[in-house]
């Protein structure tokens, strides 16, 4: 049905209401038809006792029964009821004069007549008749045309035909008129969802809410509804809005760190290919486009891992313990030229086992190491690994400058140099913070006087588990 829904409210609200008038109006035609026939029989019963009375009375002033009888009857001449006595033999005694309308009750048998009020029909005249037994041997017959008690129903079932339809067509009107302001709130919320609409499409930080009544009904409960449901839609609209600006600066901070390689290949091919007779230049010009194609090979690396984690997809996960990882990671580290000459070694060292991705845990651990070689000065750099209270802790510490207070949180920011002289792409640290979370732990600088200590802490193994590693 594509009425609109005062109308739909209206219509079953009608339909209700003539359910009930229906019913209730068989109901009240009954009891009303019931009390119309109990009237009628008492009318009728007063004067068949009246009739008795009368007799019992005014027998003694009458030297004979059927003087007494016939005295009876014609003081009973009452509208169109007719009274008729019979002697035991059924002989008629005496009889009301007849009057238009009365009925006839000499072809009745007075003696199959009750004393209780009967339908009866004859010389097609329905009639309603009563006996009453007299003394002497009297039987008196008082009867009465039911044409009046059957005008009665007549009225009464004309006027409920008539009287029903008008309430349920009145019904009908009144239920339009109360369903427009009954359903104002459910307008409200409609025009607040296209207005929040537009609000959304305009970039509008605030949507417009609706005022709730007071009454606490379920028009509160749809205002608290709508209202909490533009809540949630602003919290996934500012976080939408936060992660569109993240990726905007991250896509201009990664187009920076790639100009800079890029424009290096370039020239050096550039000037390889304007002396293509110097072959020992050619072979340098190779050997710088190889580093700078190196160079971004890895910044790629770590940008796809900082937008697999901004994608929150997971990371495998295995039982593996983090001792054997780091010393792999510190091998690692010892290999590369900025390590040359520098002492980096193993500090408080124990088994640990923790749940992680491999690769990841080593990248984790590798940046660490690089970021103390390159920002912590000339000192011993030391790699310590042991477990605290349910977690593994794994640190980093340099004897170089350390970290400004100031400058504690920023370092772990994408693209973040506190120093532009010195090399690195400033994703090391965000990267390392990044794998950290994603593992269900932290990352936090603190200061080692002398120096700053990188504090990575992760989970414990769940005991049971098939670890992977050589530590026992």
């Amino acid at each position: 049905m594509n009425a609109p829904l005062r109308w739909r409210l209206a219509l079953t609200f009608t339909v209700g209401l003539a359910l009930m008038l229906f019913v209730g109006a068989a109901v009240f035609a009954v009891i009303l038809e019931r009390a119309y026939r109990e009237d009628f029989d008492r009318e009728l019963l007063e004067v068949a006792h009246a009739a008795s009375d009368l007799y019992a009375i005014d027998r003694e002033e009458y030297p004979t029964r059927d003087e007494a009888v016939s005295h009876v009857v014609s003081e009973l001449l009452l509208g169109e009821r007719t009274t008729i006595a019979f002697d035991t033999t059924g002989q008629r005694l005496a009889v009301s004069r007849h009057l238009p309308g009365s009925p006839d009750l000499e072809h009745i048998d007075p003696f199959a007549t009750p004393t209780t009020p009967i339908d009866i029909t004859t010389a097609g005249r329905d009639m309603r008749v009563v006996a009453v037994q007299l003394p002497d041997g009297v039987r008196l017959l008082v009867g009465q045309p039911n044409a009046s008690f059957r005008a009665r129903i007549g009225v009464l079932r004309v006027s409920l035909a008539v009287g029903l339809p008008l309430l349920l067509l009145l019904g009908g009107a009144i239920g339009v008129v109360l369903a427009r302001p009954a359903l104002k709130p459910v307008n409200a919320v409609a025009t607040a969802a296209e207005t929040a609409g537009e609000a959304v499409l305009r970039g509008d930080p605030r949507l417009p809410r609706l005022t709730p009544p007071r009454a606490d009904d379920e028009v509160r409960q749809l205002t608290d509804a709508f209202n909490g449901l533009l809540d949630q839609l602003e919290t996934a609209l500012e976080r939408e809005r936060g992660f569109a600006e993240m990726q905007r600066a991250f896509l201009a901070d990664a187009a920076h760190e790639l100009r800079t390689p890029a424009a290096i290949v370039r020239s050096e091919a550039d000037a390889a290919l304007a002396a293509p007779e110097d072959v020992a230049g050619a072979r340098d010009a190779l050997r710088r486009v190889a580093d700078e194609a190196g160079r971004m090979g890895q910044l790629i690396t770590d940008l796809l891992l900082l937008a697999r984690g901004d994608a929150d997809r997971p990371f495998a996960q295995a039982p593996l313990y983090l001792d054997d990882l780091a010393e792999q990671s510190l091998r690692r580290i010892r290999a590369l030229p900025i390590a040359a000459g520098r002492e980096v070694r193993l500090g408080p060292f124990e088994a640990t086992a923790v749940l992680g991705d491999p690769p990841l845990l080593e990248r984790a651990i590798v940046a660490l190491l690089e970021n103390a070689l390159v920002h912590g000065g000339a000192g011993l750099i030391e790699l310590g690994v042991a477990p605290h209270e349910g977690h593994a802790i794994l640190s980093v510490r340099d004897h170089g400058d350390g970290v400004p207070m100031e400058a504690r949180e920023r370092i772990f920011s994408r693209f973040a140099r506190l120093d532009t002289d010195r090399p690195g792409t400033g994703l090391g640290l965000a990267i390392a913070r990044l794998i950290a979370t994603r593992h269900g732990g932290s990352l936090h600088v603190e200061e080692a006087h002398p120096g700053a200590r990188f504090v990575m802490t992760l989970p414990i193994a769940p005991r049971g588990d098939t670890i992977v590693g050589s530590t026992p």
